[in-house]
């Protein structure tokens, strides 16, 4: 080696500010990729990793960032899938008197929420397939049709 002192690397974590913990747990709520947050804080994904190596907030945060989220993600859908109803209140105006009513709003299954559910957690069962698409069709055949030249016979003439 020639005696000069090497420079910081990219992945050293030289940017780290202790107010990314932070951040990086609300862009996690926000569904944000580790690709996706590394370009926010202007770094590498090498840099994201020695951050969670070096700092244990923001490891923490990255990670109890996505739970949630993907938790609340999980049990929407589930529901959208079901069906649900909650409780509401009305708002009315009659003769300029102010009318409160208590009611509850439904919300039908959808049956787009219950295939994606089944699809995610049961595969094997419930995978999308294309359009027409058949396990048990044959695989198609290639016919390759050749003309030679000649003459046809015309009879009916």
């Amino acid at each position: 080696m020639s005696g000069k002192k090497r420079g910081r690397s990219k992945g050293d974590g030289s940017k780290y500010k202790p107010e990314y913990a932070e951040q990086v747990y609300k862009l996690r709520l926000l569904g944000l990729s580790l690709k996706e947050i590394a370009t926010f804080f202007g770094v590498c994904h090498k840099t994201l990793e020695y951050w969670k190596e070096e700092h244990a907030d923001f490891a923490t945060a990255l990670r109890e960032g996505a739970e949630p989220a993907d938790a609340n993600v999980a049990v929407s859908l589930y529901k959208r899938a079901l069906g649900y109803s909650h409780p509401a209140e009305k708002i009315f105006n009659h003769n300029g008197e102010i009318i409160r009513a208590e009611t509850t709003t439904h919300y039908p299954p959808e049956t787009g929420a219950a295939i994606r559910w089944l699809a995610v957690r049961q595969p094997g069962r419930w995978r999308e397939k294309p359009l027409g698409f058949d396990d048990e069709a044959p695989p198609p055949v290639n016919v390759t049709i050749e003309m030679e030249e000649g003459t046809v016979d015309d009879e009916d003439s």
